[in-house]
């Protein structure tokens, strides 16, 4: 039951990471962290790319979840619990989140390729701090 409920966490976090709202302030963020890791033009443009396609994976991802969450609606509003239909669901669910996760380490091995040692230390320190990681003030 706990993989469901964090297969659809991460399907909704997908989703809210996916949205392509505020395309501005997203496009600053990304800015400030290449910036604050002294990323080279290339660097950039590369970093960039590899950003949009993980997002744009991820919203499809997400846009998918849309079906299962549905699926999963039906199954709590019959009047008698249906544990074949739900474990299929939760199969479903299952893969989703295997491909969310395929996507985040596909994207990290990249742009460990990209970077060099000391970016990739900072990149580390990033996201090893916390609520820090948004400002890049102790860069």
């Amino acid at each position: 039951m706990s993989h469901i409920i964090f297969g659809s966490v991460l399907l909704l976090l997908a989703g809210v990471f996916a949205v392509k709202h505020h395309h501005f302030s997203k496009h600053r963020r990304l800015r400030r962290l290449f910036g604050a890791l002294d990323a080279t033009p290339a660097q950039e443009r590369a970093l960039r790319d590899l950003v949009h396609s993980a997002r744009d994976q991820l919203q499809q991802l997400h846009l998918d979840g849309r079906a299962l969450r549905q699926e999963i609606g039906e199954v709590v509003r019959a009047e008698k619990f249906d544990e074949v239909r739900f474990v299929g669901a939760e199969a479903k669910i299952g893969e989703k989140f295997r491909q969310a996760t395929g996507i985040f380490r596909g994207t990290l091995e990249q742009m460990h390729e990209i970077l060099d040692v000391r970016q990739r230390a900072k990149l580390a320190d990033w996201l090893t701090s916390g609520h820090h990681c948004y400002r890049y003030s102790h860069w």
